[in-house]
């Protein structure tokens, strides 16, 4: 069996392809994509057994980087909140680079 630090890097390593996915099929804005995204890996990221996996001093960093990508998400979803407004490439990308260095 993977640990949940093995399973979030998987469900990150796949993540821009996922998002793509999901916005062309659904009625979803591209940021809301992305959160889907966020969601599952701060799921597998998130309580005693990833704690243990990377240890407490880990964990917390891991968690303030965490509440750092949904900010920033938070904030560019005022700018695009819908399906039409997509965010630039550049903003995708500072996206992706984001949640690649939570582990």
């Amino acid at each position: 069996p993977s640990t949940r630090l093995e399973e979030a890097q998987k469900a990150i390593s796949v993540s821009e392809e996922k998002v793509e996915q999901e916005f062309q099929r659904t009625a979803n804005s591209w940021l809301a994509c992305f959160g889907s995204r966020v969601f599952v890996i701060e799921t597998l990221l998130y309580g005693k057994k990833a704690e243990d996996e990377l240890g407490s001093e880990k964990y917390h960093d891991l968690q303030e980087k965490m509440e750092a990508l949904k900010q920033r998400l938070f904030d560019l979803n005022q700018q695009y909140p819908d399906k039409s407004t997509v965010p630039p490439e550049d903003m995708k990308r500072e996206l992706f680079r984001l949640l690649n260095e939570l582990i």
